[in-house]
């Protein structure tokens, strides 16, 4: 601020995607779980019955995706329940995750109850394009921040919750070339062989990521994530992220 005077850079607000009226996530969090719905219409993809949502509230208009369906498809088996399950819980799940690791990849989700039903409402990131839209388009990546390390964090977030769904369609890109993960209902499964990953590249753990996950414990899981998930779903990610950190962390080069 001053001439001659240094100063340590000012964090910049987690904002995932573009919103008007100035908010930051933590602003747009509660914006969403209290603005009033004025529009509805149907998304013609997803099995978990998704809806795009027009909210108002003090002036402002913005669109989110609500997802009602929570469903296991008949298993009768816990196991069996836990891993082929296809639940709305599980996104409000990986935004709180992404949250605590400070990916900001994910956008914002809140949980809301719809015409007495529960539900997530998870914000519509405007004006940006999927993976596949961009290849179809023969468009290539030209932002600020470079693509391979943020695909390279997909990965690693997909390992961890163990998301077997991350498909074209549910790879985001900003106008700016940001990456934004969306459709996480199939993941937090039980299981610790890796899912099939997008973007097929080896993985690399940076140091930050590793401090970030090693710091997480049991403790903050279940009070971030327990609402969400069940014990043994943060059993399991426990178990990836030890895993993680053994086969990219520092210690895995020496």
């Amino acid at each position: 601020g001053g001439a001659g005077v240094l100063a340590p850079p000012e964090p910049l607000p987690r904002a995932v995607g573009s919103r008007p009226g100035g908010f930051d996530d933590d602003a747009l969090q509660g914006w969403l779980a209290h603005a009033d719905i004025v529009g509805v219409e149907e998304l013609p993809a997803g099995i978990t019955e998704p809806q795009r949502v027009t909210l108002r509230r003090d002036g402002i208009e913005m669109r989110a995706v609500l997802k009602k369906l929570s469903t296991d498809f008949g298993a009768t088996q816990p196991t069996r329940s836990l891993n082929e399950g296809d639940r709305f819980e599980f996104e409000i799940a990986a935004y709180e995750l992404d949250r605590l690791l400070g990916l900001g990849m994910v956008p914002v989700t809140v949980p809301r109850t719809v015409n007495g039903r529960p539900a997530a409402l998870q914000f519509w990131v405007e004006d940006a394009i999927n993976a596949r839209q961009m290849i179809e388009g023969g468009k290539s990546p030209a932002g600020w921040c470079p693509i391979e390390p943020q695909y390279n964090l997909m990965n690693l977030f997909d390992l961890l919750v163990h998301n077997t769904d991350r498909t074209q369609e549910n790879l985001l890109l900003t106008r700016d070339w940001d990456v934004v993960l969306i459709d996480h209902s199939r993941a937090f499964t039980l299981r610790q062989q890796p899912p099939r990953l997008l973007y097929q590249r080896p993985v690399t753990l940076p140091a930050a990521l590793a401090a970030r996950l090693a710091s997480i414990d049991r403790a903050s899981l279940e009070r971030e994530l327990g609402p969400w998930l069940h014990r043994r779903q943060i059993d399991a990610l426990l178990k990836r992220r030890d895993r993680l950190l053994r086969e990219y962390g520092a210690a895995a080069g020496r």
